[in-house]
């Protein structure tokens, strides 16, 4: 299938082949325009949410590590759809920003949480209860 940016045929055209004979040229374009969502998810997921760095032995263990990543991503995705600043400006965060604000937020609220708790607990209790 060759596909151009116009109705008119000019441009730069694009050429794509697919095993799927049955297939009209609008599905094997729908079906093309997810690829990069799915090569950013990749990246993401090996950059970010540790997918890069499984050396299992097993495959049921491979398999744990596989599926603990995407639901790590699901959640980050969640997030950043849920969140008010995403609804009122609709723009994409990366999974790597998303894991930093994350994050931040975490480290945030233990500042919070030591803060509020200083003049009621001890130190070295706060520090039991943090590097526990």
């Amino acid at each position: 299938m060759v596909s151009y940016d116009s109705g008119d045929l000019e441009g730069e055209p694009v050429i794509l082949a697919s095993n799927r004979t049955h297939w009209r040229a609008k599905s094997v374009v729908r079906c093309y325009l997810l690829r990069f969502r799915v090569d950013s998810f990749y990246k993401d997921a090996k950059q970010n949410l540790g997918l890069g760095g499984c050396h299992l032995r097993t495959l049921k263990g491979a398999g744990s590590h596989r599926l603990l990543g995407f639901t790590g991503y699901s959640l980050l995705k969640l997030r950043v759809c849920r969140s008010k600043l995403y609804r009122r400006i609709r723009s994409d965060q990366t999974i790597g920003a998303e894991c930093r604000q994350a994050f931040m937020d975490l480290l945030q609220n233990l500042i919070q949480w030591v803060y509020e708790n200083s003049n009621k607990l001890p130190v070295d209790q706060i520090l039991d209860v943090i590097l526990r």
